[in-house]
């Protein structure tokens, strides 16, 4: 029986994506709040402001306000997420030494550790920097152009109401019935409309979705930039398999034909946007060989690979 055949395996690596998973909701949930409280403190602002009169600098401050926190939150999820794949790949690696009561895992732990501390490092500035993409646009730069972006709609809507008649302190009481996220997804999309227009309602409705958009993707991509460095740590993982979610509506026909895909672990591709798919190891050899393998060179037996793979980390 092969590794990607094993139940246990298999279930280890799905509890994987399903880490990310959570990751993603925690993330986006954080995301929604951002937006949420930002608008709060726009609403007093804008409460308190002279009819017919609206500095741009609160907007401009909504936007840095909103980026801040927006940046960190991105940050702190990205670091999360690779932290997260890489060490599962870690976590086998010694559980593989370490089995049938092996005590020898521990004589390569500090370094197998070490090294998956300075892969996921190099992976979380690699995503930071915007190295694994062609434009070379990092992450904060990106979210300060969707924050700056959130900013300018905001001004826009406000403007517009107050351009239609609407007083600062009505249009402050028309934001906030719809401040939370979740409500303003749910408004009479039509009354809005004969106060801001299609327009202007509906690009606020959609607010935070580039953001949501950005994050969905930076952890999916993360997830595989992490991916594409687990031969370094896990010297059996040398390929990878694509799996797509099949979700109803929403997988598309790219993802659909990339599901159950073999690639070479350097030449996995990254999702596209608000991607849902994720990868796993696929083995050529089965988990009773890897372990039997890696037990031989524990014990001395000459095994070319291991030794450049564990010389590889100790020079890092």
């Amino acid at each position: 029986m092969s590794v990607k055949e094993n139940s246990y395996f298999k279930g280890w690596e799905k509890a994987i994506h399903a880490t990310n998973a959570k990751l993603t909701a925690e993330q986006e949930r954080l995301i929604l709040q951002a937006f949420q409280f930002n608008m709060e403190d726009l609403i007093a602002k804008i409460s308190k402001s002279r009819d017919g009169y609206l500095p741009i600098k609160i907007y401009k401050d909504f936007a840095y306000d909103l980026y801040v926190v927006l940046d960190r939150i991105s940050n702190q999820y990205t670091k999360k997420v690779v932290e997260e794949t890489i060490d599962a790949q870690m976590l086998f690696v010694l559980q593989l030494l370490g089995g049938e009561g092996n005590a020898t895992a521990g004589l390569y732990a500090n370094n197998i550790r070490m090294a998956s501390s300075v892969y996921s490092q190099k992976v979380a500035e690699l995503i930071a920097r915007g190295g694994i993409y062609k434009d070379g646009k990092g992450l904060s730069q990106r979210i300060w152009k969707i924050s700056n972006a959130a900013g300018k709609t905001v001004q826009q809507v406000v403007q517009q109401g107050i351009s239609s008649g609407q007083s600062a302190a009505q249009m402050a009481q028309l934001l906030e019935q719809f401040v939370k996220p979740k409500a303003r997804r749910n408004w009479d999309v039509n009354k809005i409309e004969q106060i801001l227009g299609k327009t202007y309602a509906r690009n606020f409705q959609n607010l935070e979705y580039n953001a949501l958009r950005m994050a969905r993707t930076t952890i999916s991509h993360a997830a595989t930039a992490s991916v594409r460095q687990w031969g370094k740590i896990n010297p059996y993982a040398k390929k990878v398999q694509w799996h797509s979610v099949h979700a109803p509506g929403r997988t598309c026909q790219i993802c659909i034909d990339l599901d159950g895909q073999i690639f070479d672990i350097d030449k996995c591709p990254f999702d596209h946007p608000n991607g849902l798919c994720y990868q796993t190891v696929y083995y050529d050899q089965s988990l009773e060989e890897i372990a039997d393998e890696l037990k031989d060179w524990v014990d001395g037996k000459p095994n070319e690979m291991l030794d450049e793979w564990y010389s590889q980390m100790n020079i890092q």
